[in-house]
């Protein structure tokens, strides 16, 4: 048992539990969020203002932070975000007017941003992974995190705020233990990771040449904006939709929130096995073709069971998406930390999007809100074939 325990903090598996404890209590609190402004009879695009001001707070933190972190800080950033969050969960307990929520939406932002920004420094010492796995490692950890926040969330936002807060509590402690323990083992082990490479980029295609590099990271980019604004859009929207429009609890919502996310991070996951999708734009477009086919039943059909199909939908197209924006940010190795603060940047401006797109959608009327899926993913499918197709044309993807 010991040795198994060894190995698994030498390979330092360990370091994508951090952001699994972190998204968990970040989807928790939103969740719980959009669910008291519902109850509250808060109206669809005004739920998605709310959730936009987490997305604002979210992309400025990011941007102002970023500027005082390095490696230094980075488990000082990681225990302020845990710290904040144990502070701003209370605020459930204490606050109950549409007003509260705003306000405590907008301080989840700041408190994302820390943890996030120091984890990504803390995971630059990390696991010495391809990028296949490291990716997909990635997609796994922080997608089900939002799973399983989700649908705890979902269950205990009839509790009383004392009792359904705690989760986000321990959630946050367990990551301060964690640290502090890893802290003491990363010190006996410190010699030994100073001679080995922080990432392993072994198993990539020599043979891909820079055009088409590139075409695929903008493949990636176009993707990830598309995925973030009808995910994180659905996050905030699913309670209302779930419990005024179709009259049931929000812990229906949560398991729905749940069953699209645990799909995201096991297909994100099992993507790893298949590195022959990489740069093939046929199996790209025949999955953007089966999402958008599912998306379209899904407005078909409209009522609960289009709510279903458009969650398992969501849930595989985002696995695809957000794993191949990844990896392709990552495989342009010298340039890898500007293409994922790009990424970074692509999420928040999308988290703002997402929700107001939604809202407004679903203010208009139910058959709208599954529309706009629709026409996003039928756009990101033109949009990225013209991208590959353009490879052989070099004034496109000039300097």
């Amino acid at each position: 048992m010991l040795k198994i325990i060894n190995n698994f903090l030498r390979k330092k598996y360990w370091i994508y539990l951090f952001p699994v404890l972190m998204d968990f209590s970040v989807a928790f609190l939103l969740l719980l969020v959009s669910v008291k402004a519902v109850q509250m009879g808060t109206a669809p695009f005004k739920l998605g203002i709310l959730g936009s001001v987490w997305g604002v707070s979210y992309f400025v933190s990011n941007l102002l932070l970023s500027r005082f972190a390095h490696k230094r800080t980075a488990n000082l950033f990681m225990v302020l975000g845990c710290l904040s969050f144990i502070v701003i969960a209370p605020g459930f307990i204490f606050l109950h007017s549409l007003a509260a929520l705003f306000i405590l939406a907008f301080l989840i932002g700041p408190a994302t941003a820390f943890f996030f920004i120091g984890f990504q420094l803390f995971m630059g010492e990390g696991a010495n992974l391809s990028v296949l796995k490291s990716t997909a490692f990635y997609t796994l950890s922080w997608s089900a995190g939002i799973a399983f926040g989700s649908l705890i969330s979902g269950t205990l936002a009839g509790f009383p705020p004392a009792i359904s807060i705690l989760p986000v509590v321990v959630s946050s402690l367990l990551i301060i233990a964690g640290l502090r323990f890893i802290g003491k083992f990363s010190a006996q082990q410190r010699e030994g990771v100073k001679k080995e490479n922080r990432h392993d980029f072994s198993g990539l295609d020599k043979t891909v040449s820079p055009g088409t590099e590139k075409a695929y990271l903008l493949l990636g980019w176009v993707g990830i904006v598309t995925v973030s604004i009808i995910s994180v859009g659905i996050r905030f929207l699913m309670p209302k939709l779930i419990i005024d429009f179709f009259g049931l609890s929000p812990a229906v919502a949560g398991t729905l929130l749940f069953l699209s996310f645990v799909i995201q991070a096991v297909f994100g996951f099992a993507l790893m096995k298949f590195p022959g999708w990489r740069y093939n734009f046929k199996a790209h477009s025949r999955l953007e073709l089966l999402a958008l086919a599912g998306v379209f039943i899904s407005l078909a059909i409209s009522g609960l069971a289009g709510v279903i199909i458009l969650t398992v939908v969501v849930g595989i197209y985002s696995g695809h998406a957000f794993y191949n924006g990844v990896f392709y940010s990552l495989c342009q190795h010298r340039k890898r930390g500007r293409n994922v603060s790009v990424n970074e940047s692509l999420v928040g401006i999308s988290g703002i999007l997402g929700p107001l797109i939604l809202g407004a959608a679903l203010q208009a009327g139910i058959s709208y809100f599954f529309l706009v899926p629709v026409l996003l993913i039928a756009a990101t499918y033109f949009i990225q074939a013209f991208l590959v197709r353009s490879v052989t044309s070099p004034s496109v993807f000039s300097s």
